[in-house]
């Protein structure tokens, strides 16, 4: 079941309690952990935002513009947490991720739709696909990767 509020999407295995401070997501969420994270934007402004908000001790990041370059990146590299956008050029993030969960049948690797879709079709359509996250856009560089380690450790706890 989906819980929808005015700002996020989450399914009943992704809520989690956030940390009250942004500097805990060190010791509290990732203990030692570098996650390899993609991300699949198109837009410079938010590619800005991202890495300004998930900084290199946190994560390795690799970013691609499209869903194409995406599928490639993932069968090369193996992240551990997609960022996906809805919106993208050659193939959007929904059709990137039905690749993924269907035709190459993973359903382990966390996917995390970043989106200024605020379509509640759209959202549904995601959740049954097997995502464990949507973040809404516009998001702040403060706060961006608390939303993700926090999902990420949510997942991780959910598949275990």
């Amino acid at each position: 079941m989906w819980l929808w509020d005015e700002k996020h999407l989450l399914c009943k295995h992704c809520v989690a309690t956030e940390p009250t401070k942004p500097s805990e997501i060190t010791t509290n969420l990732i203990h030692n952990m570098k996650p390899k994270i993609l991300i699949a934007e198109d837009n410079k402004l938010t590619l800005a935002l991202y890495t300004q908000g998930l900084p290199s001790n946190l994560c390795d990041l690799k970013i691609v513009r499209d869903g194409e370059e995406a599928l490639i990146a993932y069968k090369e590299w193996k992240p551990d947490i997609i960022l996906l956008d809805h919106n993208m050029p050659v193939l959007n993030g929904y059709e990137t991720l039905k690749t993924i969960r269907q035709t190459l049948n993973d359903k382990t690797t966390i996917i995390i739709m970043v989106t200024s879709s605020s379509d509640k079709d759209d959202i549904i359509a995601c959740g049954k696909l097997g995502i464990q996250g949507y973040v809404m856009k516009p998001f702040k560089t403060d706060e961006i990767a608390l939303k993700i380690f926090t999902l990420y450790k949510s997942a991780k706890k959910a598949a275990s």
